[in-house]
């Protein structure tokens, strides 16, 4: 079926953490990514997160590595800029 799509999995470093995505390419070029949960780029466990006001501030406790993304309303907020990063990164 030629509407499917290619769909290939990936990461992505943004400041200090790994984004895991999912590349969706359709056959006109046009491309879509579905953004997962944030990984710790050092053991691969995902990322906690609590919200600070505007900022989301992601966290690995057993590596202690962690970092603020601002501004951002809500971690979903967050994913949806990450998104946006990814496929510009992709151009």
């Amino acid at each position: 079926s030629g509407d499917g799509g290619r769909r290939t999995q990936d990461t992505f470093t943004w400041k200090r953490m790994v984004w895991p995505y999912i590349l969706t390419t359709y056959e006109d070029g046009s491309r879509e990514v579905e953004v997962r949960d944030a990984i710790c780029p050092r053991c691969r466990a995902r990322a906690s997160y609590k919200q600070v006001g505007d900022k989301v501030f992601l966290n690995c406790f057993r590596c202690n590595i962690s970092e603020n993304y601002s501004p951002y309303g809500s971690y979903n907020e967050l994913k949806e800029a990450v998104r946006t990063v990814i496929l510009e990164s992709l151009d």
